[in-house]
């Protein structure tokens, strides 16, 4: 996803400003790793990431989901 949600135009380099990581197995949906740019964060960017993961485990069949979180992730 480039910075505020816009198109770069083609060749140009955007930052990664977020990423998910998630698997489907036996029809649900595995968050593994979220993770947001520390200057990216409270702006809908983790939010954007995991509702394309729920639309894409709907697709594959994942209608449940198991999201793991670190105890000492107060953010998360």
């Amino acid at each position: 996803m480039a910075a505020g949600g816009a198109t770069p135009a083609p060749g140009t380099p955007t930052p990664i400003v977020g990423y998910i990581w998630c698997q489907v197995a036996a029809a649900t949906a595995h968050v593994r790793q979220l993770a947001v740019a520390p200057t990216h964060r409270r702006a809908g960017v983790g939010g954007a990431l995991l509702g394309a993961a729920v639309a894409r485990a709907a697709a594959a069949g994942a209608p449940t989901w198991h999201v793991y979180v670190a105890d000492g992730n107060a953010a998360a």
